[in-house]
């Protein structure tokens, strides 16, 4: 049995310790600006491809008309959340978060699963039937989160 030990410290070495004993360490891939100094043109042409790969759509693109109802219904519900809000820091946050999905629904970055429950929610909102809302919500965040929708 292997226990891991937890890393108590902001150290970037911390961060870069081998996943699997005997393994090599886990360095992060390059940014294409930072490529651009490289002398090894097989790692900068495996990293290119990673880079590419990670920034293609890997969601279905929505109607545009969805889209905007989405937009819409969020919209109000935010200016009546910031207006009510008297700490701004946590309105300025919400905000962010709430745009970040704005541009993400914009370059059609969830599947169409998230797609439709994200309608179905502001259609729920758009007729004040808050059961039903917070079943998607609900819904939503137990079993459609990952990394590319965690902030809102």
């Amino acid at each position: 049995m292997i226990l891991y030990k937890c890393l108590s410290t902001t150290s970037p070495i911390a961060g870069a310790l081998t996943v699997t004993p005997g393994m090599p360490v886990p360095w992060p891939i390059p940014t294409t600006t930072q490529q651009l100094g490289s002398t090894t043109q097989s790692t900068a042409n495996e990293n290119k491809k990673i880079q590419t790969a990670t920034k293609e759509q890997n969601g279905v693109l929505m109607n545009r008309n969805h889209i905007e109802n989405i937009k819409k219904t969020i919209s109000n519900l935010l200016n009546i959340y910031t207006s009510q809000e008297s700490v701004k820091k946590k309105a300025d946050d919400v905000s962010s978060k709430v745009y970040e999905l704005f541009e993400k629904l914009d370059c059609g970055a969830f599947n169409e699963q998230i797609n439709d429950s994200l309608l179905n929610l502001v259609n729920c909102i758009n007729a004040n039937d808050f059961k039903t809302t917070n079943k998607i919500i609900v819904d939503l965040s137990r079993n459609l989160w990952d990394g590319s929708n965690k902030a809102w």
